[in-house]
């Protein structure tokens, strides 16, 4: 339960339960499961090892809906069908204020129409109980915008940040510290329980939902512990008579073969993080591994990492890669994919169901299909984990 005083200050907050679990991502145009990379997310001065009394306690959701596909956590259970029934997993309307909640999100295409104008958000207000506006944000400036709200001190109710900007933005720790609510006294321990959706949240993404030693934000878990993975136009590759890569030498091959720069086609956007991955390199993110004597060797020492520089040197010598990808890091990989002038693309797996559905509408054929993980090297491959949530939520500071 939570304090009566709690409740008193908190009414905007009551709505999280829902909100946190993806009606904020939704409602952006599944923007925010659309990533699944990113730099760090809880503040340096954090210790890890004095947060552990502070994290909510994970709890499953017992609802009377079978997967088809029972999984091992943390991989999400799956669905081969359509369930046939609906269950409501809560019952009550937690928006008692009457206030409009303003909240500002990113996208990464066309914005979805806004309050007024979109039967879903309707919807969603309506079992909500209350009116959430989202101003939508391209997602590929979101950075400046961030920077300009947090600088003149201007916040909304709930505000957005993916995790891959935390470590961009100056004095971070301090706008957390300054313009948002702690939520600790709501949701450590037990309390959480008192939001049965948020309560299944792993504790590794609250963990880093934490800033000076204090949980500030809700985070958005990764949809899968898989940082990357590359897509591939299943489509175009049938059209060319072409097979999914299994080795190092014939995703080199392929990317020679559909690329024709006269037709304004390439094989490749930037894919460095899975080209690390085919050769071993070690780590995720952080990059460290144990040599055999036990002491700590980063990536960048290590034979792997320099055999995917020079294999990625390659790709771009030989012109594999889209112009636009090398002239500018803000080039819009995911058009270029969507539109075939880019045959494979690295993403985050939850890149591409949205994909799937907003292209297909122009392209009846698309085929978008990840492309099996492969060994550079030989024996099994290796894939890296990663349980970094996709974005952050804060409550401003009342």
């Amino acid at each position: 339960m939570v304090p009566p005083v709690a409740r008193a200050a908190t009414n905007r907050r009551n709505f999280l339960s829902l909100v946190g679990l993806g009606a904020l991502a939704t409602a952006s145009g599944g923007a925010l499961t659309a990533c699944g990379h990113g730099s760090g997310g809880h503040g340096s001065a954090t210790d890890t090892d004095k947060v552990g009394d502070i994290l909510p306690r994970q709890k499953s959701l017992n609802l009377d809906v079978k997967p088809d596909i029972v999984s091992t956590r943390p991989v999400a259970d799956g669905f081969t069908t359509f369930p046939s029934r609906f269950v409501d997993a809560v019952n009550d309307k937690p928006g008692r204020s009457g206030q409009t909640i303003k909240a500002i999100t990113p996208a990464w295409g066309p914005a979805p129409p806004g309050l007024g104008q979109s039967a879903y958000l309707e919807a969603m207000n309506a079992k909500l109980g209350i009116a959430v506006d989202f101003s939508i944000q391209d997602g590929n400036t979101y950075g400046d915008k961030l920077n300009a709200i947090l600088a003149a001190r201007d916040v909304p109710d709930l505000l957005c940040v993916p995790s891959w900007e935390v470590a961009k933005l100056p004095r971070f720790p301090d706008a957390v510290k300054a313009l948002f609510e702690d939520l600790t006294p709501y949701l450590k321990g037990d309390a959480v329980s008192a939001y049965p959706m948020l309560a299944t949240f792993p504790t590794s993404s609250w963990r880093k939902a934490v800033w000076n030693d204090r949980l500030m934000s809700i985070p958005n878990p990764t949809d899968g512990p898989y940082p990357w993975i590359l897509m591939s136009r299943r489509d175009l590759l049938d059209a060319a008579g072409l097979q999914a890569p299994k080795t190092i030498d014939e995703l080199y091959e392929t990317g020679k073969r559909v690329t024709d720069p006269a037709k304004g086609v390439w094989a490749f956007d930037d894919i460095f993080a899975m080209v690390q991955m085919f050769h071993k390199v070690p780590g995720s993110k952080e990059g460290w591994r144990r040599r055999a004597d036990g002491t700590p060797e980063f990536k960048y020492e290590t034979p792997e990492y320099r055999a995917a520089v020079e294999f990625m040197a390659k790709l771009y010598k030989d012109g594999l890669i889209h112009p636009d990808v090398v002239a500018s890091k803000g080039a819009d990989s995911k058009q270029l994919f969507a539109s075939g002038k880019v045959v494979f693309k690295q993403d985050g797996m939850g890149a591409w169901q949205p994909l799937q559905a907003q292209f297909q509408k122009v392209t009846p054929t698309l085929n978008i299909q990840p492309v099996p993980v492969f060994s550079a090297t030989g024996g099994d491959p290796l894939v890296w984990g990663g349980d970094e949530p996709i974005s952050y939520t804060f409550i401003k500071k009342v």
